[in-house]
C-alpha cells in the first residue's frame, strides 16, 4: 500500500503547486532566484512504488512550500515556490516525462490490483494536466476568498514552524521575499486582467 500513500501525497502536492500561487523563490537575503531547470523523467527503478517515491522526491525539489507542508526543514525552508511560467513548464515536463517513462517501463497487466490502480490514477492525472496546461494562466491570483493575499500570511502563521535560530532566520527570509513575491504576483494579475481574466465587478464592489 506504500505506493498508494505516495500517490496520495503526489496528488496533494500537485494540487498545492497549482493552488498556492505563492511567489518566486527567495533566498536567505530575500532575493529572487532563477527558475528551476526543466526536470527529466524520473527513472522507473526497481518497482512501481520506488518509481513513485522517486517522482515525489523530484517534485518536492521544485516546490519548497510542499516540503514545509510535509514538515521537511532543509536548505529550502526560507524559500517560496517559484510561480514563474518557466517553473510551471518545468513541473509539467517532469510530470509528463515521468508518466511516459512509467508507461514504457510497466505493464498494468502484470501489476497487482493496487499497483494497477496507482498506474491508472497517475496516468489519468498526467493526461488531465496535459489537457489543462494551456489554461494555466486563466485563474485568479487575487480574489475575495482564497487569493495570495490571504494564502501567504496563512502559510507563515500555520505552516512555517520556528523551533531554533535557523528556522527563525528562514522565517525572516520568507518575510523578506514577500516584496518581490507580491510584485511578481501583481504583475501577473495585471497581465491577466488586461486579457479579461479577473473576478467580476460585484466581487470587488
Amino acid at each position: 500500500m506504500s505506493h498508494l500513500r505516495t500517490l496520495a501525497r503526489l496528488s496533494a502536492g500537485l494540487a498545492l503547486v497549482a493552488a498556492t500561487g505563492c511567489a518566486p523563490m527567495a533566498g536567505q537575503d530575500g532575493t529572487v532566484a532563477s527558475a528551476p531547470t526543466p526536470a527529466a523523467a524520473v527513472p522507473a527503478g526497481a518497482g512501481l512504488a520506488q518509481f513513485f517515491e522517486n517522482y515525489d522526491a523530484a517534485l518536492l525539489s521544485l516546490t519548497p512550500q510542499s516540503k514545509a507542508y510535509r514538515g521537511i526543514r532543509d536548505a529550502d525552508y526560507g524559500r517560496w515556490d517559484d510561480v514563474s511560467d518557466e517553473a510551471a513548464v518545468a513541473r509539467h515536463k517532469l510530470q509528463q516525462a515521468s508518466a511516459a517513462a512509467m508507461r514504457a517501463s510497466f505493464d498494468p497487466a502484470t501489476l497487482s490490483a493496487d499497483e494497477a490502480l496507482s498506474f491508472e490514477l497517475f496516468n489519468a492525472a498526467a493526461a488531465r494536466a496535459e489537457r489543462l496546461f494551456a489554461y494555466r494562466n486563466h485563474d485568479y491570483i487575487f480574489d475575495q476568498m482564497n487569493g495570495a493575499q490571504s494564502q501567504l500570511p496563512a502559510f507563515l502563521i500555520n505552516i512555517h514552524r520556528v523551533a531554533n535560530v535557523a528556522e527563525a532566520e528562514a522565517y525572516v527570509s520568507r518575510i523578506r521575499g514577500l516584496g518581490p513575491l507580491l510584485d511578481t504576483l501583481s504583475a501577473q494579475s495585471a497581465e491577466r486582467a488586461a486579457r479579461g481574466i479577473q473576478p467580476p465587478k460585484w466581487v470587488i464592489v
